[in-house]
């Protein structure tokens, strides 16, 4: 709500002229996905910029990494069922550095469920959640 009286005083400051800035409202559930399609990739990011820098200057960074890495695990183990840490699990460690015609989750009884991002993923995960 601050951020709407700034800018609406910053035009009125600059151009003279008093605009109305109207808001786009988010259901939870759009605000859930968000976030955690952000905790993915910024997770997923962590991944692999340490594997990028381990093998550039042959230092095993991951040791002083790994308490964080552990305590963020130790956040999904309380908060998700084991099927879908599993899932994310190789989501996080696995599929930055497979190659793209390896990047699917095969069902036990379906076809191969391509994941092109992690919006795919959440997808995914969605519906081994809700059915």
């Amino acid at each position: 709500m601050r951020d709407k009286y700034i800018f609406k005083k910053l035009f009125l400051d600059i151009l003279g002229a008093e605009v109305e800035i109207q808001g786009v409202t988010v259901s939870e559930e759009e605000k859930e996905k968000r976030l955690f399609i952000r905790f993915l990739d910024s997770f997923q990011e962590c991944v692999v910029r340490v594997k990028e820098l381990e093998e550039k200057f042959s230092l095993p960074l991951s040791i002083w990494d790994l308490k964080y890495i552990q305590t963020i695990e130790l956040l999904l183990e309380y908060s998700l069922d084991d099927y879908i840490i599993d899932a994310i699990s190789w989501y996080i460690y696995d599929y930055p550095f497979l190659e793209e015609k390896d990047r699917y989750i095969k069902e036990v009884d379906g076809d191969p469920i391509p994941i092109r991002n992690s919006e795919d993923f959440y997808n995914f995960i969605w519906h081994l959640q809700n059915g």
